[in-house]
């Protein structure tokens, strides 16, 4: 019970912030001009496609494809967070389940992605760049540490 009343004010402080950061981005909104919206149905559907579509970055093909497969992973992503949430202040597991074969689709979907992810990495790294992996980890390693001795 004390780690769900830690949780639950952990949560609560969260959302106090985000909703701070929110209001002072509405706050700088106000500055602008007023843009008159005729077709609300259109415009919503317009971003619908943009947003969840990702119409406008897949005419560049391999780009695109790894652009969405990053915003659709984050997407996913978004979605366990939530269900942590429901899980942490309820004290269940996989509330989610109960969405069945969809909810199977969407954490596999993230196993798969991971993977892809990983494979992009390992062929950018072994056939397209000059360096492995090890010898960027090192360079950083070691620009990490110039920078100690600068600050």
């Amino acid at each position: 019970m004390a780690r769900q009343i830690i949780f639950i004010i952990s949560v609560i402080l969260t959302l106090g912030i985000f909703s701070w950061t929110i209001l002072r981005y509405y706050s700088w909104f106000k500055f602008t001009k007023p843009f008159p919206i005729k077709d609300y149905g259109r415009r919503f559907k317009m971003m619908m496609e943009v947003a969840f579509g990702q119409t406008k970055i897949f005419r560049f093909p391999f780009v695109g494809l790894m652009h969405a497969l990053v915003f659709w992973g984050f997407c996913v992503i978004l979605i366990g967070s939530i269900e942590m949430i429901i899980d942490g202040i309820f004290n269940t597991d996989k509330i989610l389940g109960g969405l069945g074969i969809f909810y199977d689709i969407i954490t596999a979907s993230g196993d798969i992605k991971t993977g892809i992810v990983t494979g992009e990495d390992r062929l950018l790294f072994r056939y397209v760049s000059p360096y492995s992996i090890f010898d960027v980890i090192t360079k950083l390693l070691e620009y990490s540490n110039n920078l100690e001795d600068i600050a």
